[in-house]
């Protein structure tokens, strides 16, 4: 029981909430492309340049705001070009996304090195970090204590789940974007333009992605190569498995940044567990939601075919 305790605290319950924070901003950008009929493999490429961006903006200005506003431009413009290519010149979904993945990669990869002349990290010393805000009241009673102390950035996260819910499903634009995604040729015969619609998408998309750059990367104070950890993956799937829902993607996310707040206890309570183990137990769980998702949208297919 001891054990467990140590495992299972409010801390665990802080972290969690921390980790959850770039997988649903990520979730929450795949839901929308994928409500408008579009598959966003590139949200890894789009969380590294984010992440990127926001070091450099911030580095070179000294100020939070404007690095947060250059992964918003970064990612933003990242994924425009993501979606010329896709949609404009209709290339393959899939390999476009995964070149716009490698593409972030290796442009971060050689830029970190041309500003400090370290291959994959960057770092200002002097640059701001973004730092905890302490929520009144809610700090001073112990089993709350861990909604408070997190970023600006986190506290977004949450509300926009809110706003991306209600804009999706309860305004004209959210019913132009399901049409978009589930009727195309319906969409564009009463005078929409399906193309139009779907850049804004994976737009928005990017902007999410960028400000879950900025969160990975102005919290730690730096850009680390690989620092995204398969993140932009984990969000998409995060995308699928929430049935194309902003609280269905928050709830998946908060699965995902649950396995890995754990898998972070543990190294420390559980020493003995190897660690390779643990470093890849989010990425199993990540799977198996998949396969599990998969199974049962099967299933439910079998039977409404029957």
């Amino acid at each position: 029981m001891s054990s467990l305790a140590e495992v299972f605290n409010l801390q665990l319950l802080f972290d969690v909430l921390r980790m959850t924070t770039p997988i649903l901003l990520l979730a929450l950008g795949g839901m929308i492309t994928d409500r408008a009929g579009v598959l966003n493999i590139a949200l890894e490429g789009l969380l590294v340049f984010g992440a990127f961006a926001a070091v450099v903006g911030t580095g070179m200005t000294g100020n939070l705001l404007v690095g947060v506003v250059a992964a918003l431009v970064g990612s933003g413009l990242l994924s425009l070009a993501f979606a010329w290519f896709a949609l404009y010149l209709r290339g393959n979904i899939f390999i476009v996304g995964l070149a716009t993945n490698a593409f972030a990669a290796a442009v971060t990869t050689y830029a970190s090195w041309l500003i400090s002349g370290r291959e994959g990290s960057l770092s200002y010393p002097q640059a701001p970090t973004i730092g905890p805000i302490t929520v009144p009241l809610v700090k001073d009673v112990h089993f709350l204590s861990f909604l408070s102390g997190h970023t600006v950035i986190d506290y977004t996260a949450w509300a926009l789940v809110l706003v991306v819910s209600f804009v999706v499903f309860r305004t004209r634009m959210g019913l132009r974007l399901r049409a978009v995604g589930q009727e195309p040729l319906a969409a564009r015969a009463v005078g929409l333009s399906v193309r139009r619609i779907r850049y804004l998408a994976v737009l928005a998309s990017g902007l999410l992605a960028g400000l879950a750059g900025a969160q990975l990367s102005l919290t730690l104070g730096g850009f680390v190569q690989n620092m995204s950890a398969g993140r932009g993956w984990i969000g998409l799937v995060a995308s699928i498995v929430g049935s194309g829902t902003a609280f269905g993607s928050a709830a998946a996310s908060l699965l995902f940044g649950a396995t890995e707040g754990v898998a972070n206890s543990l190294q420390i309570t559980a020493p003995k567990v190897p660690a390779q183990l643990l470093f890849a137990l989010p990425y199993v769980i990540t799977l198996a939601a998949l396969v599990f998702y998969s199974a049962t949208r099967s299933r439910k297919k079998g039977v409404l075919d029957t």
